[in-house]
């Protein structure tokens, strides 16, 4: 049985990962917010956090692609 020793990549990873999805989603919201304030149409509000709730997939996968190199075999 061999001894598996954790990657600090991962950990390192994971903290990065929730605290800049959390500074996006704050920023996406408060993105949100402003277009409402000046009145902007209900279907281009649903269309701009429609994109960023899908952008953020790319430097994650990147991210986590990063995380994953530095394993064990």
């Amino acid at each position: 049985m061999e001894d598996h020793k954790p990657n600090p990549r991962n950990l390192f990873g994971i903290f990065i990962f929730l605290f800049a999805l959390a500074i996006y989603a704050f920023g996406v919201a408060a993105g949100g917010d402003a277009l409402e304030s000046y009145g902007v149409d209900t279907l281009l509000q649903m269309l701009y956090f429609a994109i960023f709730g899908i952008i953020w997939i790319f430097p994650t996968k990147k991210l986590f692609s990063w995380m994953a190199k530095g394993r064990n075999h």
